[in-house]
């Protein structure tokens, strides 16, 4: 699997955006009938929710097979909208061995987690785990799972001269 280009600096490969291209269903998801665990494709986001807090562990664990070629790039970037307080843990098989990654407490916001890929070219696998720290209901959503290359970013992102700051015929006054 090749990533897709979405900039000079970053690849998506996972579009759980859109039901036509998600991924989802190639997921395996460990079993969460115990404590009301779902995850449904919707139309903007693959979905999940649970309605308690599991006993012990995550409530959300799921897992799929890549042999994604990451080369070109050194970060794994997940987009993930958490339950308030829950820990995200991203597991990536590489050719390179093992890269474990475990978030901060969640904010009530979606964030992009950057992870590195350690010289990695090859992701094997990657698994998914959501951890609540509180008892009840929560949910929330993955948007997609890309690449970054960490340098060419800075110079994407950074200051410089790629947009012409005269407007000269563009502005007109009202």
């Amino acid at each position: 699997m090749k990533p897709i280009p979405i900039n000079e600096a970053e690849a998506v490969f996972e579009l759980f955006w859109d039901p036509a291209l998600s991924g989802l269903s190639k997921w395996r998801i460990d079993p969460g009938a115990a404590h009301g665990l779902t995850v449904t494709q919707n139309w903007c986001w693959a979905q999940f929710g649970w309605a308690s807090r599991p006993a012990k562990g995550p409530a959300l664990r799921m897992t799929r097979r890549f042999d994604l070629d990451c080369s070109g790039y050194d970060r794994l970037v997940i987009s993930v909208m958490a339950p308030e307080r829950s820990i995200v843990r991203v597991t990536a098989q590489t050719n390179r061995g093992m890269v474990r990654f475990r978030s901060p407490s969640a904010p009530a916001k979606k964030r992009e987690y950057a992870i590195p890929l350690r010289g990695a070219r090859m992701i094997e696998s990657i698994t998914l785990e959501v951890e609540p720290s509180d008892d009840g209901i929560a949910g929330g959503w993955f948007n997609w799972i890309g690449l970054q290359d960490s340098q060419r970013l800075k110079h994407y992102l950074g200051p410089g001269n790629r947009f012409d700051k005269r407007w000269e015929g563009f502005l007109k006054p009202e």
